[in-house]
């Protein structure tokens, strides 16, 4: 079921599907939840499941200034608080994982289990070249994707 709240100055896009404990995924950067479309339903017979689209991402549209770890993981904080009103299993996948490592750090008494899917944290100990990008992707992340996302956001990949 589609849903919207408002989280501070974020209209927040969500779906709610299922019973049982709380189940919310946080989806991948430059995607939305619809990424988890496939596992809902078996999800759903087990917990019920939530899935925001994070700012600036999906049906949650953009607000002005930087889109941090830090802003989307005080918006997860929210949506616990406000929609899901009892600690939840968070799992986060990619870019949803250090949303969901820093909410678990902040509020632990918000998060029963913490599941991390292809997520890191800092990009130390890398080994040189590993996160380089082709020329097309690097233009692209350049062009489209940086400038609004990066607005006063340091851009250290520490």
């Amino acid at each position: 079921m589609a849903n919207r709240v408002q989280l501070g100055d974020v209209n927040t896009y969500y779906e709610e599907d299922g019973a049982g404990e709380p189940l919310v995924l946080l989806h991948p950067g430059l995607a939305d939840s619809r990424a988890f479309e496939e596992y809902v339903p078996e999800l759903a017979q087990h917990f019920r499941v939530f899935r925001p689209d994070r700012r600036g991402h999906g049906r949650t549209p953009d607000v002005d200034g930087p889109i941090t770890h830090e802003l989307m993981a005080r918006d997860t904080i929210g949506f616990l608080e406000q929609v899901v009103g009892a600690p939840a299993h968070l799992l986060g996948h990619s870019d949803g994982a250090p949303v969901a490592l820093l909410v678990a750090l902040e509020r632990p008494d918000l998060v029963r289990r913490l599941v991390f899917s292809a997520g890191v944290f800092h990009h130390e100990g890398w080994a040189p070249g590993a996160i380089e990008l082709d020329e097309e992707t690097e233009a692209f992340f350049l062009e489209y994707w940086a400038p609004s996302r990066l607005r006063g956001a340091s851009t250290s990949r520490s």
